[in-house]
């Protein structure tokens, strides 16, 4: 169970003689608990993380239990509040997926970043309005970290972008958005997407502020909003949102934030997450006992495989010669057909010792689908050997069916026994 502050505290009471403890707590207003308390603070803290990654290790709910059991990653989210500085001149079209910055405020007046968030919808902040504008944010990584409270101590501000003003630039409007120098020097770089441009002179003044939305080259871009009007001498700046008159804070905590707990401990028994499988199915595929290891589960793992593509196969057991004797003679492991992993052509295969007692052979019946090319040293029966060279184009080969035996490959590792070996043999026939 976690501990509280006041545990905490009880904790240390308990651990020192009242001659120290009690002049710390009544004294000048209890000044010198201003050491013990924030001490305190951040074991409680680390209380409640330990509870939480440790009840997280558990895979079902359970009658004792002091926090959720595992479960897939989500994103902490919230809301923030954006509001507009005077005189709020010209619409502000905001993106879903701008990012705001996340920063807490140390009592050594240091800014240290804490997430980062992403607008979840798009939004207008119109002319005129200082707002509040509300909207709807999400952290940009998944996890716990996400989960900050709304504190005095924390302050939340926009990505900050590349900034330039441009005080005799000669510049022309075609086509609407377009915006091209036609003076000299080049004004602008792909960086400067995402950010705005305002005119400080010219034909577009009154334009009010627009997002720059495409860099054709470093003489052209185009940016949002209505039509501007022809014209040149343009004198402009490209601005990012915090030169905007902007400022956000947070409205409320950010929750809702986990780590893959759950995928986490599938990863570590070799089960990854299927894609759109939810937390229940998933849960409940890697809580039960896995099919492997034994000569069944080995031979289940091949017909999932195989048997869909109507591929023939034998699945066969090694065995040692020496403890096959018949009773009669001639009667020999050696004189079963389905002893040796060939069983047409006569030939005996030995693999060493490994294979006497515990490997296994896996014979599959060539494929030819997926083929690509044509074969480079066969002819038509009864005719002089020649290559295909010259007669068709290189030899190819089965891609598709080299891609079904990868998969069987990895079948086949998944589930046999750590140390047993086992041998692929590819024959023409079964």
């Amino acid at each position: 169970m976690a501990l509280t502050v006041d545990q905490l505290i009880e904790v240390w009471r308990k651990l020192f003689p009242d001659s120290y403890t009690v002049p710390l707590e009544q004294q000048a207003n209890g000044r010198g608990m201003t050491v013990i308390g924030p001490l305190a603070s951040i074991f409680a803290r680390c209380s409640d993380a330990v509870e939480l990654s440790t009840q997280a290790m558990h895979l079902l709910d359970h009658s004792e239990k002091l926090a959720p059991e595992a479960q897939g990653r989500a994103f902490a989210s919230g809301t923030v509040t954006i509001t507009r500085a005077a005189p709020a001149f010209g619409d502000i079209e905001l993106y879903e997926g701008d990012e705001l910055f996340v920063s807490i405020h140390t009592a050594d007046n240091e800014t240290v970043f804490e997430i980062k968030l992403e607008l979840t919808a798009d939004l207008i902040l119109t002319s005129g309005s200082k707002g509040p504008f509300s909207a709807s944010v999400l952290a940009s990584s998944s996890g716990y970290r996400g989960n900050i409270t709304d504190s005095q101590g924390r302050s939340v501000a926009f990505q900050d972008q590349i900034t330039k003003t441009y005080s005799a630039a000669t510049t022309s409007i075609l086509t609407g958005n377009q915006i091209v120098n036609s003076g000299v020097g080049d004004l602008f770089d792909a960086s400067q997407v995402g950010a705005f441009i305002r005119w400080t002179s010219g034909a577009n003044r009154d334009a009010g502020p627009r997002r720059i939305t495409a860099f054709t080259d470093e003489n052209t871009i185009t940016v949002d909003g209505a039509s501007l009007a022809a014209g040149t001498n343009n004198a402009f700046e490209i601005i990012d949102l915090n030169e905007l008159g902007l400022s956000a804070e947070l409205d409320g905590d950010l929750s809702g934030g986990i780590y893959a707990w759950l995928d986490q401990i599938g990863g570590e028994r070799g089960l990854g997450r299927y894609f759109s499988e939810d937390d229940d199915a998933y849960r409940d595929r890697i809580t039960k006992v896995p099919d492997l290891v034994s000569p069944a589960a080995v031979y289940r793992a091949i017909s999932r495989i195989l048997t869909p593509l109507n591929i023939p196969f034998l699945f066969i057991e090694s065995r040692n010669p020496n403890d096959m004797q018949g009773w009669a003679w001639g009667q020999h492991a050696w004189d079963d057909p389905s002893g040796t992993v060939l069983p047409a052509s006569g030939q005996r295969v030995w693999q060493g010792q490994g294979f006497q007692y515990r490997g296994f052979y896996v014979v599959v019946e060539r494929q030819a689908y997926g083929d690509f090319g044509a074969p480079f040293d066969q002819h038509p029966s009864g005719q002089h050997p020649h290559a295909a060279w010259g007669e068709m184009f290189y030899d190819g080969y089965p891609v598709e069916f080299w891609s079904d035996l990868r998969a069987l490959i990895d079948e086949v590792e998944k589930t046999r026994m750590n140390g047993v070996p086992w041998l692929l043999v590819l024959v023409d026939s079964i």
